[in-house]
């Protein structure tokens, strides 16, 4: 019996809380409506907030690429050739992006044997673009999009090495 009482008084607070919640003692139905304006304002709020938050990542993926790009382009310019390696979020391949003098490269690497004896394994997919504007905003092996999927990169780093005879392109 006890028990009882205790689901009764319970269903009752929990009602009694819905009723105050909704504006039932304050106002009524003026009490509901203004809840309702209240939900809306903060729904677009948070919409406002989704958008600057994209803006913001987007402003920060542009100004991390003109950093890369100005890196690459010094270490191209002393006569080295830069190699950029990057993984991405969900994407268990590593990919590296290569600039020369004269062009930039971008390849994925092979999983099954990523390392041999002569040097590490590529798939043999390249893509090259002239300017490394052109990589940043184009899509790329594996439909990678530096420009959309920068926030997916979990890491990159950036190599420099020295410019052999069978490196000239």
């Amino acid at each position: 019996m006890t028990s009882f009482w205790l689901i009764i008084c319970l269903v009752g607070i929990i009602l009694l809380g819905i009723y105050f919640i909704l504006g039932g003692v304050k106002g009524g139905a003026d009490g509901n409506l203004r809840l309702l304006e209240k939900i809306k304002r903060l729904e677009a709020r948070a919409q406002s907030l989704d958008e600057e938050i994209r803006q913001l990542d987007d402003q920060i993926a542009v100004e991390q690429y003109l950093a890369l790009k100005k890196k690459v382009g010094r270490l191209v310019h002393k006569g080295f050739i830069a190699e950029v390696f990057f993984t991405f979020k969900g994407n268990e391949r590593l990919y590296l992006l290569t600039g020369y003098s004269d062009c930039v490269t971008f390849k994925r690497f092979s999983i099954i044997n990523f390392y041999d004896e002569s040097g590490p394994c590529l798939d043999g997919e390249e893509i090259r673009c002239k300017y490394m504007d052109d990589m940043f905003q184009n899509d790329l092996i594996d439909s990678i999009n530096l420009r959309r999927d920068w926030n997916k990169i979990i890491k990159f780093k950036v190599y420099k090495r020295k410019v052999h005879p069978e490196d000239k392109r």
